[in-house]
């Protein structure tokens, strides 16, 4: 069986691919919304701008004030762009599990069984989680942890880079 990992976010080729098809529909929403040339010019200077503020790579909160500027949909965003995303989400409860068993496996989860149901690499996931080097979650893993959550992607895209409240988790 092939390794999840490799699928999806440490295949340089996927954060490429997806980071390619976000600017190819940003850019073709800037077309849609601006009809002079040179209003697309400037608005695609400035998209740019905030891809390379935000590290230039597909960084969860470039992906979030890009489409913030825009004005468009994060949740349909999401589920457009990242629709063939794999990620093997948590692990099903074992069928001898006692129930408080089951309602606490959900609750009490390590940074290593996040990072895994979210198909990335624990110390990826780990220096994510503690700022190390400015490193922050891809796009399409904040949209992994939101699936896994049950919220929308957008209310953690908005919590976590914007002023969102925190949403409630298994509620």
């Amino acid at each position: 069986m092939k390794d999840i990992f490799q699928e999806n976010n440490q295949n340089t080729e996927y954060k490429t691919l997806k980071l390619k098809e976000f600017r190819s529909f940003i850019y073709s929403v800037i077309k849609a919304k601006f009809s002079k040339k040179t209003e697309q010019e400037e608005e695609k200077d400035k998209i740019q701008n905030l891809i390379s503020e935000n590290g230039g790579d597909f960084f969860g909160k470039m992906f979030y004030l890009v489409l913030k500027r825009s004005g468009e949909d994060i949740d349909l965003t999401c589920e457009t762009l990242f629709s063939d995303y794999v990620y093997p989400g948590l692990s099903k409860p074992q069928k001898d599990q006692t129930k408080l068993a089951t309602f606490i496996s959900g609750i009490t989860l390590s940074d290593g069984e996040l990072a895994e149901a979210i198909g990335t690499n624990p110390t990826h996931f780990s220096r994510s989680k503690n700022h190390m080097n400015h490193e922050d979650l891809f796009a399409f893993e904040v949209y992994a942890l939101a699936k896994i959550s049950n919220v929308k992607p957008s209310q953690l895209f908005n919590y976590f880079y914007g002023d969102g409240e925190q949403p409630l988790v298994g509620v």
